[in-house]
């Protein structure tokens, strides 16, 4: 294999693995050689890296905590949440027909908490800006995803 054949390969990269059962503290997968059938595995840290070449039966693969919902889950919930509240993919059309919920997403994930959007409530966008980070990152990506609602909708209506 080669060496661009090996870097195209990019569905390990920092794949979390134990290296025993017995072995707590997860490494982190930098490279696969298909050709030994071995991993590089190394530390989760860029500047903390220790190269490790490992048979694949001496590993043990960390799947995702079934308990712990991914970031598609979250922003669906808070998708329904919303619709719930009236803010339909028509609701959005009518509202927010020139791109407007892009903007007010970066606002939020930027904590423009001085920059109210358009016929907002300065003490809401306050609450929302004053939110903890990964609570705006869920909010801005279902508005983000609500764009291209009203995108593919509008869409639609002109066909």
């Amino acid at each position: 294999m080669t060496q661009e054949q090996f870097d195209n390969q990019q569905w390990y990269k920092n794949m979390p693995v134990l290296l025993s059962k017995e072995h707590k503290k997860p490494v982190f997968v930098k490279g696969v050689n298909f050709g030994t059938n071995q991993i590089l595995v190394g530390s989760a840290k860029e500047g903390d890296y220790f190269g490790r070449w490992l048979e694949y039966d001496n590993i043990v693969v960390l799947e995702p905590d079934p308990k712990r919902p991914s970031a598609l889950d979250l922003i669906a919930q808070e998708r329904e949440k919303q619709i719930s509240k009236g803010y339909t993919v028509e609701h959005d059309a009518q509202m927010y027909p020139n791109c407007q919920l892009v903007d007010i997403a970066a606002d939020l994930i930027y904590n423009n908490w001085h920059q109210v959007p358009e016929g907002w409530s300065k003490d809401y966008w306050k609450i929302l800006c004053d939110r903890p980070y990964k609570d705006r990152v869920r909010i801005a990506a279902t508005w983000m995803a609500r764009e291209l609602e009203t995108i593919i909708y509008i869409e639609s209506k002109e066909v």
